[in-house]
């Protein structure tokens, strides 16, 4: 979970410049980029690939999809419990014997599953652990056309319904 990011090549170091892009709070799950000259204005614009409207995650500014991963169960791997939020509280989009599984000592913290639906991130995971977690969170999922307006400076136009549909493989026999 990364935002757009654009570098400029200063001819000593790549420079950041994705804010002064309008890049900011672009943060998803990208996955492709393509460039072309979309708008025909003689200036480079770009396709970018996200993971799409279609799916169960639907994040917004105020309500990022957020990722907490650390090795909670102490057997040497990352579990990444995904939490999504809303106004009112956080989802678990982890299955609670998934997340129970990665974190035993929640079966003593909660003894019904309801208190653990309606519990926040904060009260799964102990501070202590959360601060230490490697987090980050997506606020846009829709592909995007990046056009170019002036050098350097881009526009963003989701790309809402086509790009999202899934077609299947044809397999040659």
């Amino acid at each position: 979970m990364d935002a757009l990011t654009i570098f400029r090549n200063t001819g000593a170091k790549f420079e950041n410049v994705s804010a002064v892009a309008g890049l900011e709070k672009t943060t998803g799950w990208w996955y492709s980029l393509m460039g072309a000259d979309v708008d025909n204005d003689g200036d480079m614009d770009y396709v970018a690939g996200n993971i799409g409207l279609n799916s169960r995650y639907q994040p917004g500014t105020d309500t990022p999809i957020e990722i907490f991963a650390a090795d909670f169960d102490g057997n040497g791997s990352i579990d990444p419990p995904l939490r999504g939020g809303s106004e009112e509280r956080d989802i678990s989009y982890a299955t609670v014997a998934k997340v129970f599984g990665q974190m035993p000592t929640l079966n003593r913290k909660f003894n019904e599953f309801v208190d653990f639906a309606l519990a926040s991130v904060e009260q799964v995971v102990d501070r202590q652990m959360l601060d230490t977690c490697f987090h980050r969170a997506a606020v846009m999922m829709e592909s995007v056309v990046m056009s170019q307006r002036r050098k350097g400076h881009f526009t963003l136009r989701p790309l809402r319904h086509c790009p999202d549909l899934a077609c299947p493989r044809h397999r040659s026999p």
